[in-house]
C-alpha cells in the first residue's frame, strides 16, 4: 500500500506504509480538503515518498464528486487499505466476494451501485450457498460499501438495508434413557465413534449425516452413531 485516505469524524486521516520499516504509518490530516492535502504532500515527502504532483491523484482518492470513482479504483483502495492486512486464505476470499459482485452486476462507477443490484446479486446466489454464506457475502460487501462512503464516493451504503438471513441449526439427537441403558448395558454391542470410523472406512463427514433408522449391521455388529 502506498497511501490511502479516510474520513473519521470530520477528519482526514492518512494511512500508508513506511517504505524503510514495513510499519503502517497513520496520521491525521485536518479538517479541510486542500489542508489534508498539502499535509499529505508534506508528511509523504518526510518519509522519502512521492506524491503525485499534478493532484490528480488526490482528486480521485478524496472523492472529488459522488459517482465519478470507477470500481477497479475503490477496490484497489480497499486491498490496499484493508484486505491486503489478512492471511492469504481470507484475503482470497474477500477478493472473491467483491469480484463476484463485479463481475454479475458490471457496474463501471462504484457510486452507482444501488440496493437492487445488491439483493439481486445475493438473491442469485441463495441457490448455491448457504444462508451463513450469503451472511457473510453482506458482511463483507457492507465492510467495503462503509469504506467507499467514508472516502466520500458514494452518498448511501446500498447494503446497509439488507438484512441477514435467518440460519437453520440442526439440533444434535440425543438418546433417552431406555436407549443410554441398552447402549451400557452390553458394551460388546455398540462400537465407539471413532472405532466406528476406522472399522468402516467411512467419512466423519458422511457419517455424521446418519440417523437412527440407518444404523446398520457390519460383522455381526450394530454400529450407532
Amino acid at each position: 500500500m502506498k497511501y490511502a485516505y479516510l474520513r473519521t469524524n470530520g477528519q482526514w486521516i492518512s494511512q500508508f506504509v513506511n517504505p524503510m520499516t514495513g510499519k503502517r504509518i497513520r496520521k491525521s490530516l485536518g479538517d479541510d480538503i486542500h489542508e489534508a492535502q498539502r499535509n499529505l504532500t508534506k508528511l509523504m515527502l518526510e518519509y522519502g515518498l512521492s506524491p503525485n504532483p499534478d493532484g490528480k491523484t488526490y482528486n480521485v482518492l478524496m472523492g472529488n464528486g459522488i459517482h465519478t470513482v470507477d470500481w477497479h479504483v475503490a477496490y484497489k483502495e480497499y486491498y490496499d487499505t484493508h484486505i491486503s492486512n489478512f492471511t492469504s486464505k481470507h484475503k482470497a476470499y474477500l477478493e472473491s466476494v467483491l469480484k463476484k459482485l463485479n463481475s454479475f452486476c458490471n457496474i463501471p462507477k462504484v457510486g452507482h451501485y444501488k440496493y437492487k443490484h445488491i439483493k439481486t446479486f445475493l438473491n442469485y446466489n441463495k441457490g448455491s450457498v448457504s444462508a451463513s454464506s450469503i451472511n457473510k457475502y453482506i458482511v463483507t460487501l457492507r465492510k467495503f460499501f462503509n469504506f467507499c462512503k467514508m472516502m466520500g464516493w458514494i452518498e448511501k451504503n446500498p447494503v446497509d438495508k439488507i438484512e441477514r438471513l435467518e440460519e437453520i441449526v440442526k439440533t444434535p439427537y440425543v438418546f433417552d434413557e431406555d436407549e443410554l441403558h441398552a447402549i451400557f448395558s452390553d458394551p460388546c454391542v455398540y462400537t465407539k465413534w471413532w472405532e466406528f470410523l476406522l472399522e468402516t472406512g467411512i467419512r466423519a463427514c458422511d457419517a455424521i449425516a446418519f440417523t437412527k433408522s440407518q444404523n446398520f449391521i457390519e460383522q455381526d455388529r450394530l454400529y450407532c452413531t
